[in-house]
């Protein structure tokens, strides 16, 4: 099925770029986030990198097989337990150690001993939204004979966001409110208005399944909500410090319509190109994203006290992206190794 090829394509392909962006945004100095290099990786992340994998999400929930409340809650237990386990080794064994670099802790707002140790446990990521909006992709779902439902729930969610993000403020003892609306760096992807992008994606895989949609009519579209999102943006004087983490109506519509001609083109690739070695990696990535997630922020992490923390200029981080990058590979290629010996001996 091309639209399924297209949407490993495109997940494989940030998957791909994930070890060389977050690589940059750690070890990089000012002059390398301000280069060529730095302006591209930006782009990536802020529009067909993180909102397209959020869209993504919700897509293939939509077109995967039937869904029951007890796969799903089991789904999300294990996002969360593997969101806890990767803050404990990227962050919290590092800060213990006294591995972390002083730079890091002050951006990140991290309080000396064991309250900073805390802090870094619990600080929210992108598994940690996963955990919970599967759960809330489950009850959308089970009404998908409202076809029209996603789309109205992420208007919704544009309305409901700001409230969320004050309501987190003001009790910003209670976790989940901060997970539902907080900002960096206690929480860098808040379900509000993240939520969004899953429910978008949700509405497109309803479409591709019933065959009233397809990837090839996303171009027009794609650039009606830059444009929608553009005219917002201009008339909407309010910018909030956080506005990637926790995008305005404009943004989030300006994002969308990125994420809507980003499957456009691969979508086009998918049905010109055949594949070949380099389309089988972004499809073995895509298979194995979050184990390539959590190998790549702990090898990142770890090598903070070798590279240092926003030392390195471009050329530096460039062969410091060369060197996660390869490690990370490494890893992922021994990691599916051993998990396919073990379900062969079973």
């Amino acid at each position: 099925m091309q639209p399924l090829k297209s949407i490993a394509w495109a997940r494989g392909f940030i998957v791909l770029v994930m070890a060389p962006v977050h690589t940059l945004l750690l070890y990089g100095n000012p002059d390398a986030h301000n280069s060529w290099l730095g302006k591209t990786f930006a782009f990536i992340a802020e529009g067909p990198g993180a909102p397209l994998l959020m869209v993504l999400m919700g897509l293939l929930f939509a077109l995967s097989g039937k869904h029951t409340a007890g796969s799903v809650l089991k789904r999300s237990a294990l996002l969360l337990l593997a969101a806890c386990t990767l803050n404990c080794i990227k962050f919290v064994l590092p800060a213990a150690l006294g591995w972390m670099p002083e730079g890091l802790t002050e951006d990140l707002q991290i309080s000396p001993g064991i309250k900073g140790l805390m802090q870094l446990f619990l600080l929210g990521d992108v598994l940690h939204f996963a955990a919970l909006a599967f759960p809330l992709l489950y009850i959308v779902h089970k009404h998908s004979q409202h076809k029209n439902l996603p789309l109205v729930l992420v208007l919704i969610v544009c309305i409901v966001a700001p409230v969320c993000w004050l309501l987190a403020e003001k009790y910003s003892a209670n976790y989940l409110l901060v997970l539902a609306g907080g900002h960096p760096p206690q929480v860098f992807f808040p379900l509000f208005p993240w939520l969004a992008y899953p429910l978008f994606g949700m509405f497109l895989g309803q479409q591709i399944k019933n065959k009233d949609w397809v990837m090839e009519t996303l171009l027009v579209p794609g650039c009606l909500l830059i444009l929608a999102g553009l005219t917002i943006e201009r008339f909407l004087h309010y910018r909030d410090p956080f506005d990637f983490y926790r995008p305005l109506p404009g943004a989030l519509l300006k994002h969308i319509g990125i994420v809507c001609i980003t499957l456009f083109v691969w979508d086009r690739l998918a049905c010109y190109l055949q594949t070949n070695a380099f389309f089988r990696i972004l499809e073995y990535l895509s298979k194995h994203i979050t184990a390539a997630y959590i190998i790549q922020w702990i090898i990142i992490c770890w090598m903070l006290p070798l590279f240092g923390y926003e030392k390195l200029d471009l050329y530096q981080s460039i062969l410091a992206i060369i060197f996660t990058t390869s490690l990370t590979g490494g890893f992922l290629l021994s990691y599916t190794y051993l998990i396919n010996r073990y379900e062969k001996n079973l």
